[in-house]
């Protein structure tokens, strides 16, 4: 008979054991885009629960991250793409800004449920291709069934300085 034990961590389904995922994950390499833009608050207000307050002035992200040798997968890799706004949550200590995270797309099922059972995050599947770089431009893109959901790009990309990258 299965019984769990107390203080492990179990995936569904729990009778197969504890988790396999490590406490802290090691990726080999990521790359991000993301593209940060200000908005209308009154046009974000029914996107956001009831217990946040949309933030003034408030900041959209659009970002896609390639993530690249994941330990726990095998060394495999996944790709996100993320749409959060700044939203003004309250603790004991008051108020706060912080990003709320409206979807996640993710290309793999290993960390869409990870992320949905463990963090709450609102994590679904989508396609989403390796980034794709023109000149001085990059590019992003999730679709569903071959359908194009969005598309994000950047331009006028220039590298950074080695000064600048040791500050970053």
């Amino acid at each position: 008979m299965f019984q769990p034990q107390p203080g492990r961590r179990y995936d569904m389904p729990v009778v197969f054991g504890s988790s396999h995922l490590p406490e802290v994950s090691h990726i080999r390499e990521i790359r991000t885009i993301a593209l940060p833009f200000v908005t209308d608050a009154a046009e974000l207000r029914p996107l956001i629960p009831y217990h946040f307050d949309v933030a003034p002035d408030p900041v959209v992200t659009l970002s896609s991250s390639m993530n690249m040798g994941v330990d726990h997968m095998g060394g495999r890799d996944y790709h996100v793409v993320r749409l959060m706004v700044d939203v003004i949550a309250h603790d004991a200590q008051g108020p706060f800004r912080a990003p709320y995270h409206l979807v996640i797309w993710e290309s793999e099922a290993a960390p869409i449920i990870a992320g949905r059972e463990f963090q709450g995050y609102a994590k679904i599947f989508g396609q989403i291709p390796a980034h794709r770089m023109e000149g001085d431009r990059a590019f992003f893109e999730v679709s569903e069934y071959g359908t194009r959901l969005l598309r994000g790009e950047a331009c006028d990309l220039a590298d950074v300085s080695a000064e600048d990258l040791a500050r970053m």
